[in-house]
């Protein structure tokens, strides 16, 4: 759990817990020589332990990414295996032997792609990469490269 977050819940033991409530004495017994009246400034005192907790867990979930992002990382980082011989996203270098794979349809990329799993397409070693991934990572890789622009 990040330290800030875990801090705020209150996971630094009984020492830490016992620091905060004399630091806040010493606050409250200063603000009463002042005249002030006495008023807890501690988080702590202002939230319940659930309610910390799920303060907490809403302040972790704002920074996790979401499905969608995390989807888009996902098939970047499958694409980015096929980016040393096709170039980044499909692009391939001017002069390059192999066809570009951005922006070819999607069934063609994926019926390539599956004739290399299955070792009817010949190659030197596109039979060996498709075999590691599965008919569903296919299926995203091809959609992938058919949503780039050529």
């Amino acid at each position: 759990m990040h330290c800030a977050v875990a801090a705020f819940v209150g996971w630094g033991g009984e020492a830490a817990g016992a620091e905060s409530r004399e630091r806040e004495a010493q606050r409250s017994a200063s603000a009463a020589k002042l005249g002030f009246p006495s008023v807890t400034t501690s988080l702590r005192g202002a939230f319940t332990s659930s309610a910390r907790i799920a303060l907490a867990a809403t302040m972790l979930a704002a920074v996790a990414p979401s499905h969608a992002q995390q989807e888009t990382l996902y098939l970047r980082t499958l694409a980015a295996n096929c980016a040393q011989c096709h170039g980044t996203e499909g692009h391939t270098v001017a002069g390059s032997p192999l066809q570009p794979l951005a922006g070819r349809s999607r069934e063609e990329l994926l019926a390539l792609l599956k004739a290399f799993k299955a070792g009817t397409r010949p190659a030197t070693i596109m039979q060996q990469l498709a075999r590691g991934y599965s008919d569903a990572q296919l299926e995203q890789l091809a959609a992938f490269f058919a949503a780039q622009k050529r």
